[in-house]
């Protein structure tokens, strides 16, 4: 059990110090600014770093995936019924 702890302290550790924006990096260098921080808003990524770490371990001991809502386009929003927006 230590192992798996040092593993993920490891790669929360990693993914901290990494340079660059995290936004730009997943969502691509087309994202604009305001979905740049929505994302970041959305992820956690403006808490600090022992708020972030906290919640890291906390996900990971609830041992259910933590269900993120997609980030869409104005006007793409799901349709209830599971149908696609655009048809």
């Amino acid at each position: 059990m230590l192992i798996v702890i040092g593993a993920m302290l490891l790669l929360f550790t990693l993914s901290a110090i990494v340079p660059g924006d995290p936004a730009t990096t997943l969502l691509g260098p087309q994202a604009t600014p305001e979905l740049s921080r929505r994302f970041i808003a959305e992820m956690g990524l403006d808490q600090p770093l022992p708020i972030r770490l906290w919640r890291f371990f906390a996900n990971v001991a609830d041992r259910q995936p933590r269900r993120r809502r997609h980030l869409r386009a104005p006007g793409r929003e799901a349709d209830p019924r599971g149908a696609s927006a655009t048809r």
